[in-house]
Formats: C-alpha cells, sequence, structure tokens
C-alpha cells in the first residue's frame, strides 16, 4: 500500500533531519570544549584536550580546539602553535582560525591601548608584545609599543617598531615620535629622512621644521638650517625657540647683522627672566662690536652694566671702545674700575 505524505509533512521532515544532522555532527571533542566553555575553565580543557592528543595526535579538531583554551587563557604562543598544526593538517578550520585570531587580536589591542592611555607604559608593552603571535599581519601595535617604549626611555626598542609603523602603516604620527627618537640618540640623518617624508603631507608642522633644522645644524649644513629656520618663522612669526636657534646660527657664521634684530627682538620680550635677559643683552652688545657699531655697541655695554657693575668683561669692552671713540677721560675712569677689581693691566681687546 502506498502512504501519500501530507504538503506539511513534506516541509517539517528535511528541517528535522537537518537538525538530526547536525546534532550528529558536534564531535565528542567539540562537546568536551563547550562543557568547559561554560565554565570558564580553561586548564582542565587543556589537559583533557591535551590527553585526547596522545591517542589522536593528528586530529586537526583537537589542535583547533586547543588553539581556542589557549587564545582565551592568554597564552598565545602555544595558541599559534596549535592553530598552525591544526591547519597543516586540514583546511577544514583556516576561516574559523582567521576568525579567532581577529577576536584575540582586537581583546589584545584593547587591552595595550587602555594601558598605555592611563600611562601604564609597561603594562601596555606586555600586552601589545603577544600581537606577532596572535594575527600575523597585525600591523596597529607596533605604533604604540613605539610609543610606549619611547616614553620608558628605552630608545632602541622604540626606533624598531616606530619605523616598522611607518614602513607598514605610513603612520604620521609614528613619523613624528621616530623623527623624536632620532633626536634623542642623535641620528641626524634619521630625522632628515624621516622629516622629510612627513613634511610630504604636513609641510606646516613647525615641530617638523623644528627638529630638521637642528638636524642640519648638527650635521654642519648651515645654509640648509639657516632656510629651515627661515621656514619656520614663516608659519609661526613668533616661535621662541626658531628665533633663538636662528640668532645664535647668524652670529656663528659671519651674519652676526642678520642676528643682531632678531635677538633684539628676543631682549623686548624677554623682560620676565633677569638672568636670561642680561645674557640676551650681552650678546647683543657683542655683535654690535663684531660688526663695528662702536657707538651703539658704547650704549648698549652702559645699560648692561647698570645691571651688572662689576662684569669685567663687559667693562674691559667699556675701555676698548671708549679709546676708539677717543673718550680718553671715560677710558681712564674704566680703567680706574678695572684696577680696583684687581685688574692692572685691561685687555686690549682690539
Amino acid at each position: 500500500m502506498i502512504r501519500i505524505m501530507s504538503r506539511k509533512t513534506t516541509i517539517v521532515l528535511p528541517i528535522l533531519l537537518l537538525s538530526l544532522l547536525a546534532i550528529s555532527c558536534v564531535s565528542h571533542y567539540s562537546q568536551k570544549y563547550d562543557f568547559y566553555y561554560r565554565l570558564n575553565d580553561w586548564e582542565n580543557a587543556e589537559t583533557d584536550l591535551r590527553k585526547d592528543l596522545t591517542s589522536d595526535p593528528d586530529n586537526p579538531e583537537i589542535h583547533f580546539l586547543l588553539g581556542q583554551v589557549y587564545g582565551h587563557s592568554g597564552d598565545f604562543e602555544n595558541m599559534d602553535r596549535s592553530f598552525e598544526r591544526a591547519s597543516s593538517i586540514s583546511k577544514r578550520y583556516v576561516l574559523e582560525i582567521d576568525q579567532f585570531r581577529e577576536l584575540f587580536d582586537l581583546e589584545q589591542l584593547k587591552k595595550g591601548l587602555e594601558a598605555y592611555n592611563i600611562g601604564e607604559f609597561e603594562r601596555a608593552i606586555e600586552e601589545l608584545r603577544f600581537i606577532k603571535n596572535i594575527k600575523k599581519d597585525e600591523t596597529r601595535h607596533h605604533k604604540f609599543l613605539g610609543f610606549a617604549f619611547s616614553k620608558l626611555e628605552q630608545y632602541e626598542e622604540a626606533r624598531i617598531n616606530l619605523e616598522l609603523a611607518v614602513d607598514l602603516t605610513d603612520d604620521f604620527e609614528a613619523k613624528l615620535e621616530l623623527a623624536r627618537v632620532y633626536d634623542l640618540t642623535g641620528e641626524s640623518q634619521g630625522i632628515i629622512d624621516i622629516t622629510g617624508e612627513a613634511l610630504e603631507s604636513s609641510p606646516l608642522d613647525a615641530d617638523l621644521l623644528t627638529l630638521r633644522a637642528m638636524a642640519y645644524e648638527r650635521l654642519g649644513l648651515y645654509s640648509d638650517a639657516v632656510s629651515t629656520y627661515y621656514d619656520i618663522l614663516q608659519i609661526d612669526p613668533q616661535a621662541t625657540t626658531a628665533r633663538h636657534n636662528l640668532a645664535l646660527l647668524l652670529s656663528r657664521t659671519e651674519r652676526q647683522a642678520e642676528a643682531i634684530p632678531i635677538f633684539e627682538q628676543l631682549y623686548r620680550e624677554d623682560t620676565g627672566n633677569i638672568s636670561g635677559n642680561d645674557s640676551l643683552k650681552y650678546t647683543i652688545c657683542s655683535l654690535l662690536y663684531e660688526t663695528e657699531q662702536y657707538q651703539t655697541c658704547l650704549a648698549c655695554f652702559k645699560e648692561y652694566l647698570l645691571n651688572n657693575p662689576g662684569d669685567r668683561e663687559a667693562l674691559e669692552h667699556l675701555f676698548v671702545l671708549n679709546r676708539k671713540l677717543q673718550n680718553w677721560d671715560d677710558a681712564k675712569n674704566i680703567r680706574q674700575q678695572l684696577k680696583r677689581l684687581g685688574q692692572t693691566d685691561p685687555v686690549n681687546i682690539d
């Protein structure tokens, strides 16, 4: 006798069969893993699965499940080995392994960045250094490893990671920090190379230009240094460090006349710093002497001596200036002052 099945039965039966098939496909190993997963018991999960490996060492599923166990427990070196072993035996788990690597990678990145952002740089390094085992093509962690090592003044490790970050991601912040590390370790050519790259995307970055100018100066490339300092002042005419460094460089490279107005401007702005202001004043007076502006120089040293009446070198300059200008009485008075200070034979500054 032929039994005719209803339409409802023909729909339910395939679904039921699929459900039964799915249940039958859940292996003994997966059931064991799920049991420990619900308990968050990675230690016993590892113990049991490793026992299973002794009797079934080439089972890719066991290696795959062990990889998950190691990942959840933070043992990323063993996780990596287990996932690699599973993939080498069978391609069945490749996609899922990639997904788990991505999951653990994101979790570890988050831990590392949270530690970095609250200033726990050593912990940040500990969290981020495992990422090379979790996800082989990850690149984001090198930048923050470099930052953390730099904060801890471990500049060689900082350099290695920042160079990787630049090579792999072309990250601007990594380039800027790498330039600072090069500056701290005296790698002037490295500064010039990396700032050249960074300035292509940010040509008006005064910090980059300042590092670049100082590197040129250390290498004796004074013309390039001067040009770069002027570039900075085009961006920020009030940049104090750039103006001071530029004036010093000009005064040392036979361009004293250009240096004087810059120093004078800095002197007028620096009224709150008495000792620093006196030093600037003396520098200005000396440059006026070197450029043979004797009358202006004389007034400059007189003003300087109001605050520093016993400065022997300033008095010696004043003595010579008065002689040059044929102010004989004033020269005689200065000579007497020098004698009282114990200087019996004033230096001829000609």
